[in-house]
């Protein structure tokens, strides 16, 4: 049950990337944590949403 990769992450890590260098902050995400990070915000806010 695998999804198919596309460049969306790859964007996103980019996106990432380019947000920290205007702010002079070392990027310390990898691809993974970023992703994974993204999943619990939007799943924190869900469940607020739902009270």
């Amino acid at each position: 049950m695998g999804r198919k990769r596309d460049n969306s992450s790859v964007l996103l890590l980019e996106k990432y990337e380019k947000i920290c260098e205007e702010n002079g902050i070392e990027p310390s995400l990898n691809e993974f944590e970023l992703l994974t990070l993204l999943a619990e915000i939007i799943v924190e806010i869900t469940l607020k949403e739902e009270l």
